[in-house]
C-alpha cells in the first residue's frame, strides 16, 4: 500500500467527520423539530378546542331560543280551540238576560258549564253538555244583565280533552283542579275546597 500524503488523508478523512458531524446535527435538530411540532400540534388542539366551545355556547343559545320559541308554539296551539269560545251577554234590559257561550272553533266542545261567581260565593253549575261547532250554548237561567256580564263564568273541555275556565273578564285559563269548582275558586284568588288535583 503506498504511502498516504496528508492531502489524501484528509480527503479520505473528511466525509467520515462531516457524516459524523451531520449525524450529530441531524438528530439534535429531529429532537428539535419534534418539539417544534408536539407544541405546535398542542396550540392547534388547543385553538381548535376554544373554537368548538364557542360554536357550542352559541348552539346551545340557539337551542334554547328555540326551544322556547317551540314551547310558546305548542303552548298557542294548545290554546287555539280554546280562544275561540266565549260568552256572550245581550242587553235585554229591564228583563232578565241568558249568558251563551259560542264555539267559533271547528270542533265541539265537551261538558260546558256556566256558573255565577259573585262575591258571596260560587253558585252550581248549569250544565250545557256538547257545544257544536259554530253554534251557541245558552245558560237558561234569568239572570240580570250586570249579574251576566260579571259574574258568569263557562268550564269546557277541548277536543283535545284540556279542561279551560273562560272568566267573566273574558281570560282564558286551563283548570288547575280536578274539580271544577275548585279551579274557578283559584282563578278568582279564593282558597279551594278540595285538594289539588
Amino acid at each position: 500500500m503506498p504511502p498516504v500524503t496528508d492531502w489524501q488523508f484528509l480527503l479520505h478523512a473528511q466525509p467520515r467527520h462531516v457524516t459524523a458531524a451531520s449525524s450529530y446535527w441531524a438528530g439534535d435538530l429531529s429532537a428539535e423539530i419534534t418539539a417544534i411540532a408536539t407544541v405546535a400540534l398542542v396550540v392547534l388542539a388547543l385553538a381548535a378546542a376554544i373554537v368548538a366551545g364557542i360554536a357550542l355556547r352559541k348552539q346551545s343559545r340557539e337551542l334554547a331560543i328555540l326551544t322556547k320559541q317551540n314551547n310558546r308554539d305548542i303552548a298557542e296551539r294548545r290554546r287555539a280551540q280554546a280562544a275561540r269560545v266565549y260568552i256572550v251577554v245581550e242587553d235585554h234590559r229591564p228583563r232578565y238576560t241568558h249568558p251563551y257561550a259560542v264555539n267559533g272553533s271547528d270542533f265541539p266542545v265537551y261538558d260546558a258549564q256556566f256558573w255565577q261567581a259573585d262575591p258571596g260565593g260560587l253558585s252550581d253549575p248549569y250544565d250545557v253538555g256538547m257545544i257544536p261547532p259554530h253554534l251557541p250554548g245558552t245558560d237558561k237561567r234569568d239572570l240580570h244583565y250586570h249579574d251576566a256580564v260579571g259574574n258568569t263564568v263557562l268550564t269546557f273541555r277541548d277536543a283535545a280533552g284540556v279542561c279551560w275556565i273562560r272568566m267573566p273578564d273574558g281570560t282564558l285559563r286551563e283548570q288547575e283542579h280536578n274539580i271544577a269548582a275548585d279551579s274557578i275558586l283559584a282563578a278568582l284568588g279564593r282558597p279551594a275546597a278540595t285538594p289539588l288535583g
